[in-house]
Order: structure tokens, then C-alpha cells, then sequence
């Protein structure tokens, strides 16, 4: 029976970006369903997880840098721990196991879960490592039991970009809201620019890395500015990634608009944040399923974003709960930031919207999904 099965979920780290909140939110909601969980960190453990002190959940981390250097630990944890299921989430955790698979028991059922656009993250990330890997995910993800994709967009650049059957793909929803984003949403925040109501402030949201394109989006807003008062915040990570923080430094600078613009830095809360600015806006390159976008709507706050491959369009349900624009194209980002400003949105639709994410549904799914391969 499933409730008596073990889980094993192995991810590289559990920062405390939007895709290790996923994880720790699937792990946390597999393990109240009474399942035996096991979440394997290669890297480090993070504290936001432990203190959940969910029965069923053990928090395993292996203390290695890489994935690669976590080769030996983590066959010999699978060995020693038997998982009736084992779900992968990332290209090298997901081709080290489905290497160890021929290893394993038969009744081991190995999904792997793709949280990004294939092809599309093939295409920006050109490095020989980087080609390696994902040559060689495309070559070994066929021998996985099945193939969890986090959005339809991702499951038919998987289908048409790696050879998977049909019956080995499906789509399952990222477990993205909880039962306490009202009392996350409610929490102040230390920010002026938010206790100045009369001036708008727009968000935009991640790592600050070529993936997330803010420079669409600083340029937009300086377009913004030439017909309306505003002020953005870049809200996110950029410690790894200090050539692109200096380039979007620069642009602001001969942009003439430093004093309309503020780096934040990584937050503890995105949600105290996304529900008291004006407008998130997501001018995204390529994303799998953007957490991000789905936070801002159960905030209430309105939303723009790039029709990226994939996720935006699902989301907004092509246009119903937020504008979608071409991806780099900035005059049209300020437009449809102009035209959401100046009108009125029912925030109650927008909650109800991001809430259809929420971590029981996909919960839900993936128990249906080890049931259906148990069989």
C-alpha cells in the first residue's frame, strides 16, 4: 500500500530559492500524508525545513559540495535505505540515479522531475559541462520509470526533444501554496518605498541572472517613468552572479535612474513583499513553472509577465489573470505595466487563481502517480 511505502527525494541544496521551497513544501506534504519521506540534501540542510517538525520527515544531507562528489554517498545511502520511490529534481541528481539504476531493487520506481524548458535551457547554457549533462540527460531520462514535468509547456519540449513514450510524461503542478501564505502575506517589512502609498512600486522577483532578464524590465521602467512615478525593486540572489548585478548596475546608472531603483537582496518572506507592492512584473528568458508568478497572484497582486517557454501563459491562462509580452521586448513590458497600473483588479480572483497551486493538490497527484506505478 502506498501509505506504507518509503519516499526518498533527493535535490542538490535547499537554499532558499522559489524551486527548494517546492521541494521542501512536496516533501513536508508527502510525509503529513503519512508516507515514510526521506529528503536528501548532496549540499547543505536549511533550518526552514526542520522546524516544520513533520512526523515521517527525515532530513538526510550527504555534506558534499557537489553533486558529482556525492557519487559514492548517495549509492550507498540508496543501498542501505530501500525506497519503494525515489524522485529526482535536477538534471545531475537525476542521470547520477537513473546510472545506479541496474543497481537498485526492480520494485525501486525512479521519477525524474524536469523543472525547467529542455530545450530552451540547452540553448542558453553552452559550456562544454553544460553540454555534457544535458546531452547526457537526454540520452538517459528514457530509462526512468516516469518523467514528472512542472508545467504542459515543459511536457512537450520533453516529448518532442527527448525520446520518452507518451505514458512515461505527465505534468504535475508545483505544490507552491501552503495553509500559511495569509500569515506569511501579513508580516511588515522594513521597506519605505512600500509605506509610500501614493507612489506605485513594481517587484520583480529571482536570481539576478541572465535566465531572469531584468534588464527588459529596468529598461521598461525607465520608459514607465517618462509617464509615470514609480519605484522597483529587484528582489533576489546575486552573489553568484556578479557580472550580470554590475551590468544592470551600469544600465541604471546611464539609464540616469539610481534613485527609482533598489537591489533588495535575497528575502527571507517574498510573500510580505508581493502583497503590499503595486505590480510584479516577470520578464523572464525561459522558466519551467515560475513559483514567483504564482506567489504574486495568491498575494492579490497583479501581474505582467513574458510568454516564456514555459509556465507564464499556464499560469495567466493566456492572458486571463495578467498581461503576457513577447520575451525581450521592453516597449511592450511597459505598456502592459502602464495599463495594469491604471486599472482595477479583483484581488479575490487572483487569490483564488494562485491558490489552485497549492501543495494538497500536487500532494494529491504525485500519490496518485506512485499509486498508478505501483500497480
Amino acid at each position: 500500500m502506498i501509505n506504507k511505502s518509503k519516499i526518498s527525494i533527493l535535490v542538490p541544496n535547499l537554499h532558499a530559492g522559489g524551486a527548494e521551497r517546492v521541494m521542501a513544501n512536496l516533501a513536508n506534504g508527502l510525509a503529513a500524508k503519512g508516507l515514510s519521506v526521506d529528503l536528501v540534501i548532496v549540499a547543505d540542510k536549511n533550518s526552514a525545513v526542520n522546524k516544520n517538525n513533520v512526523p515521517n520527515l527525515q532530513i538526510i544531507t550527504l555534506n558534499k559540495q557537489r553533486v558529482l562528489f556525492s557519487t559514492w554517498s548517495l549509492l550507498k545511502y540508496l543501498m542501505k535505505s530501500k525506497p519503494n520511490f525515489i524522485l529526482c529534481s535536477h538534471n545531475r541528481i537525476n542521470i547520477l540515479v537513473l546510472g545506479y539504476k541496474k543497481l537498485l531493487s526492480k520494485k525501486v520506481h525512479v521519477v525524474v522531475r524536469e523543472s525547467n524548458t529542455f530545450s530552451v535551457y540547452y540553448y542558453f547554457h553552452k559550456t562544454l559541462w553544460d553540454r555534457v549533462i544535458n546531452f547526457t540527460a537526454m540520452k538517459m531520462y528514457p530509462i526512468c520509470d516516469f518523467a514528472v514535468a512542472v508545467s504542459d509547456g515543459v511536457k512537450k519540449d520533453l516529448l518532442e526533444n527527448v525520446n520518452l513514450p507518451n505514458d512515461k510524461v505527465g505534468t504535475i503542478y508545483n505544490p507552491v501554496i501552503d495553509s500559511n501564505i495569509g500569515e506569511k502575506a501579513s508580516e511588515p517589512v522594513e521597506e519605505e518605498w512600500l509605506n509610500q502609498s501614493e507612489i506605485p512600486v513594481i517587484a520583480g522577483v529571482g536570481r539576478i541572472a541572465p535566465q531572469k532578464d531584468f534588464t527588459t524590465l529596468i529598461k521598461a521602467f525607465a520608459e514607465l517613468l517618462k509617464v509615470k512615478e514609480a519605484r522597483l525593486l529587484l528582489i533576489g540572489d546575486r552573489d553568484n552572479y556578479k557580472t550580470e548585478y554590475e551590468k544592470l548596475v551600469d544600465l541604471i546608472k546611464t539609464l540616469n535612474i539610481e534613485d527609482k531603483v533598489k537591489f533588495t537582496g535575497q528575502v527571507d518572506n517574498p510573500f510580505a513583499y508581493l502583497s503590499k507592492v503595486s505590480l510584479f512584473a516577470l520578464s523572464s528568458r525561459y522558466e519551467g513553472l515560475p513559483g514567483v508568478l504564482i506567489q504574486a497572484l495568491a498575494c492579490g497582486c497583479p501581474s505582467v509577465a513574458t510568454d516564456c517557454p514555459s509556465g507564464p501563459k499556464e499560469i495567466l491562462e493566456d492572458g486571463k489573470y495578467g498581461e503576457l509580452v513577447t520575451v525581450g521586448d521592453h516597449e511592450a513590458l511597459f505598456k502592459a505595466m502602464e495599463r495594469s497600473l491604471n486599472k482595477k483588479h479583483d484581488k479575490e480572483l487572483l487569490i483564488k487563481r494562485g491558490h489552485e497551486f497549492s501543495v494538497d493538490k500536487s500532494v494529491d497527484n504525485y500519490l496518485k502517480l506512485f499509486y498508478e506505478l505501483s500497480e
